[in-house]
Parts: C-alpha cells; structure tokens; sequence
C-alpha cells in the first residue's frame, strides 16, 4: 500500500469515527441543555402626571366582591414569553415573583387561538393581591408566543414596582429577548458542531478518491 493509501486509510478512520462523535455530541448539547425561553417585559404607570397639572389627581376605583378598592398608583406589566428551545411542552408552568414592594391586584389575557390556552393558577384581586403568580401553558410548542398583562401597585407610596424574576420546575433558563447574545451563542455552537462533522467527513470522502 503506497503512502496516499496509508493516508486516505488514516484520514477515512478518522473521519468516520470523529463525525460519530460529532453526532453524538451534538445530539447531547441538543437535548442536555439547559432550554433557552425569551422573556420581554415593560413596565409603565397608568397615571401620567403633566409637570404643568400638579394640582389634578387622578384615582381609579374597583369594587370587588362589594368593596371598594382605590388606586392613585397603578402599574401596567406587559409580559411576553416565547419558546425559543428545541422542545415542545403539552404543558408549561412558569412562576413570576415580584419585587418585596410590588403586589398585583389584577391579570388579563387573551389565548393566542383556540388551540393554545393560558391559565392563571393563582386568584389574584385587589382584595387578594398577590406577589408571587403562576402560570400555566397548554401547549408551549417551539416558536411559540404567550402574553398577558399584569396590574401592579407599590405597598410603599412613591415606589415602582418591577418584575424580579421568572422561574418554572422545567429545566429552562429565562432570557431576556432584547439581549439575545445567550441564545445565539447556543445556536451559533450547534451550528460549527454541524460545520465540522460535513468537513470531515467531506476529508473521509475525498481520501477515499485518493487511494
């Protein structure tokens, strides 16, 4: 056997067995990974005080279950998540926990379509405000986008409230969608994982023509 067959014979083995391992690894990273779900958040009062109106003084009031609830301070929450892993969920529960001086006292919603279907698992109203919420999603398929809007108030006056985090029982991380660096690095290592495996075993097929 000349020295190109030696080679090609080399290259071939390693070839073959390196694109394996490349499959084996980038199947590992696909399904061992902790699951990336984009989250965006937005928070804005609901009452504009005008530097020019200082003397006008607005106050929402809601009665629930025959009292009467008034607000001079309300906070709206846009939330949005979207399932940006490689997994379909038939269910998705995911958790919000707001900041030590925030309390919503109401949510809304509405279902994306008739096929996918958010519900709350905690009573939250302004008689039961609440700091910790769940949620839950059937179905969280991949790509797919879920929002709803959060009414929140301070406990102390003159404070904003604000989201501090996100959580669920599943194996997922949390990012944020207007960073997405985490998501597409991810990606981006999957992708060179794929890149190498075709290169070599383009290398594999090559010193097969060379012997």
């Amino acid at each position: 056997m000349n020295g190109i067959s030696w080679i090609g014979l080399v290259v071939a083995l390693l070839g073959g067995g390196a694109m394996g391992a490349i499959i084996k690894v980038w199947y590992d990273l696909r399904r061992g990974r902790i699951q990336p779900i984009a989250k965006r958040s937005r928070i804005f009062p609901l009452f504009r005080q005008h530097a020019r109106y200082q003397d006008f003084d607005a106050v929402l009031s809601v009665t629930h279950n025959g009292t009467v609830t008034e607000y001079r301070t309300l906070f709206v929450a846009d939330l949005t998540i979207r399932n940006r892993s490689n997994r379909d969920y038939p269910g998705f529960e995911f958790g919000v926990t707001l900041e030590p001086n925030s309390q919503c006292v109401h949510v809304g919603w509405e279902n994306p379509d008739q096929h996918h279907r958010l519900d709350s698992l905690d009573e939250v109203s302004p008689s039961g405000p609440r700091s910790e919420l769940r949620f839950k999603l059937c179905p969280f398929n991949r790509q797919d986008t879920y929002s709803l809007r959060l009414y929140l108030v301070p406990k102390q006056p003159g404070g904003a409230p604000a989201i501090a985090k996100l959580t669920s029982p599943q194996a997922v991380n949390f990012v944020d969608e207007s960073a997405p660096v985490k998501i597409f690095s991810l990606e981006l290592t999957e992708a060179l994982i794929i890149i190498l495996g075709v290169l070599l075993a383009i290398l594999a097929s090559l010193a097969v023509l060379l012997r």
